[in-house]
């Protein structure tokens, strides 16, 4: 067991010559571990001694695990407290979303006993170190990867309702190709392969897997399972409460369009379901307004939205106002709006409203209802 010497009394003017007096071998096998609440003059004094003898660690405490800056700060190292369960540190995020995502995908694809599979089936805590650590970074690799398309994860709660817009089909195959190529170069470097070498005798569970190839060499059967497998991943990530969001404000491809035109609108007394001609069933509540525009086109708004967005005329007659942020889309997007799942289809508008929510509008309709707000 290591010797560790502790000081209770403020330790400041005394840390740096007890090392300066120590013997190089000493000072090798030495650490130094920091456990006040951190200040200027122990974050100084602390960076100090690290500067001047590098070969000693100095741990700092900090709040959130992140690493100080500064010159003289560059050397120490950043530790948390945490708590012990069972006498044994609790598993950090990664660790407890990877678990869940295997504990979910094992209990519902069970595989027989002596199947090959069965190995990378077993409960979280009998899994082998490499599979183990291989399901913690698949979890990074495909939230690094959604992030790389302009997403941000956040908080289920801290998601604006009506304004979600849901990965599409490019997304998943081009997010599992990227996984499926980490995933196979780690077992390349582990020396894994897609058959047994000619001659060699390998244990069934170990070092061999029919899919470790490059992505355009497996077959669709197992590039569509990929995708669906990522599928049934993301949507375990919401059921915890995390999701993908596009930022507030849109991409950067958003600008700002002023609302025009005149509609006619009524409230509803009932509840009420309506079919946008891009797709999509959606319904307006009780409560809500009933709008068409001047082509007859009919959709249902929150009563708080449409106050905000039109104002009266007399009788049903309505003006549209404000200025919102609106983006093209190239591709078919599904959006979760306040009256239900929306598709946007390639040439379409999302348009974002002033608390964050979103809708779907035709290329044709936005043209006619919308004007671009000159820059300055």
């Amino acid at each position: 067991m290591p010797a560790i010497h502790t000081e209770a009394s403020p330790w400041q003017s005394t840390l740096l010559s007890l090392i300066d007096a120590m013997t190089p071998a000493e000072a090798a096998q030495t650490a130094v571990v920091v456990a006040d609440v951190p200040g200027e003059e122990t974050m100084h004094e602390a960076g100090r001694v690290a500067r001047l003898h590098p070969g000693v660690p100095v741990f700092v405490l900090t709040s959130d695990g992140a690493g100080t800056s500064g010159a003289i700060f560059d050397q120490l190292r950043p530790y948390q407290r945490a708590l012990l369960v069972g006498g044994q540190l609790p598993g950090d995020t990664w660790t407890r979303f990877a678990r869940h995502w295997h504990e979910c995908f094992r209990l519902r694809n069970p595989a027989p006993p002596g199947d090959p599979k069965a190995a990378t089936r077993r409960p979280w805590a009998d899994l082998d170190d490499f599979i183990r650590q291989d399901n913690i970074l698949q979890l990074r690799s495909i939230m690094a990867a959604v992030a790389a398309r302009g997403r941000r994860w956040v908080p289920g709660r801290a998601v604006v309702p009506g304004s979600f817009i849901e990965l599409n089909d490019r997304d998943l195959e081009e997010i599992a190709l990227a996984e499926h190529t980490r995933w196979y170069r780690r077992r390349l470097a582990a020396g894994w392969t897609a058959a047994p070498k000619t001659g060699t005798v390998r244990a069934a569970h170990t070092l061999v897997n029919s899919k470790v190839v490059p992505w355009d060499k497996l077959g669709a059967q197992d590039r569509a399972g990929a995708v669906e497998y990522l599928r049934s991943q993301l949507a375990q990530l919401e059921d915890v409460g995390f999701m993908p969001v596009v930022p507030e404000g849109g991409p950067p491809t958003a600008a700002e369009f002023q609302r025009v035109g005149t509609v006619r609108a009524r409230r509803l007394h009932t509840r009420r379901r309506w079919t946008r001609p891009a797709g999509g069933e959606l319904s307006g509540e009780a409560g809500d307004w009933r709008v068409f525009d001047d082509r007859g086109d009919e959709r249902t708004i929150r009563d708080t939205a449409f106050r905000a967005s039109h104002e009266p005329l007399g009788g049903e007659r309505w003006r549209r106002t404000g200025t919102y942020r609106a983006w093209q889309v190239t591709e078919e997007r599904v959006l979760r709006t306040l009256e239900g799942r929306a598709v946007a289809q390639p040439g379409d508008w999302v348009v974002e409203g002033r608390g964050g929510e979103r809708w779907p509008v035709t290329d044709v309709q936005f043209r006619r209802t919308y004007r671009a707000v000159a820059s300055e």
